[in-house]
């Protein structure tokens, strides 16, 4: 028996206060793929410089729309938890049988104030999705007069496309004796939207149940080259971007596990942000995007991970924009990509998301209306294509002694 995970986002850095919570129950629901008997909980309080406190936890398992074997959880003995500025906690064991199929429910009870200022988002919410309560539901199978993330973070709700968010939880394992192969999508927006990972995992998950996991590693506005782009007026400047790709890998990618693919999208604003924010000093060479991919994929490589790297979709029109020397730069990385074989495969998104009369556009349909982001039939287009490689990959994996 192994442990393994069946879920885990990056928490984004806000750096401005997206709301509070008090007297409220945050219950999420996480699609599982593993069999197991038993389930541990990780939570992190790393981005805040205020301790955050859970009066209480449970977890339990939605089987046939119903929520049953809820239990407390509990951490050192405690039914509390409290994790200061910086901290990271784990639940004591919990013996909860899961099977490939069944979602994961963890409920947790703010009682007093808390300040939240990171959490995991998702646009997508295939994989996971959150609702709220008030007062301590922690116990009930179903919430009662049910609350929508944005109802509670205004920040998050003024949004033009509005996600859902989980906070303090990071990380859920679950205890198996099947082998299992992770895939970690590492990337920016289009990664970090979930539209393309949640679809991957749903085509993965159908192919191989029981045995892989797919987690999410991406950060919206990330550049592979360099850290998040200053932007003055707007609540922390901006560095909710994170730091360059180059980087956070390996400590996102390989921070609690050593997941065996990783598929790689970088580059979309290493060349559009120079445009945007008028910083074309920041415009990186087509050379530059390229050795910063060999490097990445060395520290892959070094992990014993297999790589697989996307072309940059196309975006040449519109409010974020390329710009004429940007699209021929995306053009030359692309083509090195799909001839480079420092890599185990080449994910040929661009090609896939083109206009086909137009390549140098989004196609429309595929896209959130900016152009830029895939939206959930553009995740699907990425995600066969992705899938391809990965399900290869992954029975090689599973099938060897």
């Amino acid at each position: 028996m192994k442990w393994y995970k069946s879920w885990n986002y990056l928490s984004v850095d806000y750096q401005t206060t997206i709301g509070t919570v008090a007297d409220l129950t945050q219950r999420t629901w996480f699609r599982n793929n593993l069999r197991g008997d038993a389930v541990r909980l990780f939570f992190s309080n790393q981005y805040s410089s205020e301790k955050l406190e859970i009066a209480g936890v449970s977890v339990g398992k939605m089987k046939g729309g119903v929520l049953t074997d809820l239990q407390k959880a509990a951490f050192g003995g405690r039914k509390e938890l409290v994790l200061q500025p910086g901290e990271s906690c784990s639940s004591d064991e919990l013996a909860l049988s899961v099977k490939e199929g069944e979602e994961i429910v963890v409920s947790c009870y703010f009682e007093k104030e808390n300040v939240i200022r990171a959490a995991a988002t998702t646009w997508s919410c295939g994989s996971w999705h959150t609702s709220y309560g008030s007062g301590d539901q922690t116990a009930e199978t179903m919430i009662a007069e049910e609350k929508s993330c944005g109802d509670i973070y205004p920040y998050i709700g003024s949004a033009p496309i509005s996600c859902d968010v989980v906070i303090g939880l990071t990380e859920i394992w679950v205890r198996s004796e099947q082998k299992v192969v992770e895939t970690a999508l590492f990337g920016d927006s289009i990664t970090h939207m979930s539209y393309y990972s949640d679809q991957l995992a749903e085509l993965l998950y159908e192919r191989f149940p029981g045995q892989t996991v797919v987690t999410n590693k991406g950060y919206g506005g990330n550049r592979l080259l360099r850290d998040a782009s200053w932007i003055p007026d707007v609540d922390g400047h901006g560095a909710n971007a994170g730091k360059a790709g180059l980087q956070r890998f390996e400590g996102d990618v390989y921070g609690s596990s050593s997941p065996e693919i990783v598929c790689v999208l970088e580059g979309t604003n290493d060349l559009m942000h120079p445009y945007f924010f008028k910083r074309m000093e920041e415009l990186p060479e087509t050379e530059e995007l390229s050795a910063g991919m060999q490097k990445l994929a060395a520290m892959a490589h070094q992990h014993g991970s297999k790589v697989m790297v996307g072309t940059v979709p196309p975006m040449l029109e519109g409010e974020y924009a390329f710009g004429e020397v940007g699209e021929k730069r995306r053009n030359e990385y692309n083509s090195w990509v799909l001839s480079w074989d420092g890599c185990d495969g080449a994910l040929n998104f661009a090609e896939a998301l083109a206009n086909p009369e137009k390549k140098e556009l989004m196609a429309e349909g595929l896209h959130i209306g900016d152009g830029l982001h895939p939206n959930l039939e553009g995740g699907r287009t990425m995600s066969k294509i992705a899938y391809e490689k990965c399900a290869e990959c992954i029975e090689a994996l599973l099938t060897e002694k």
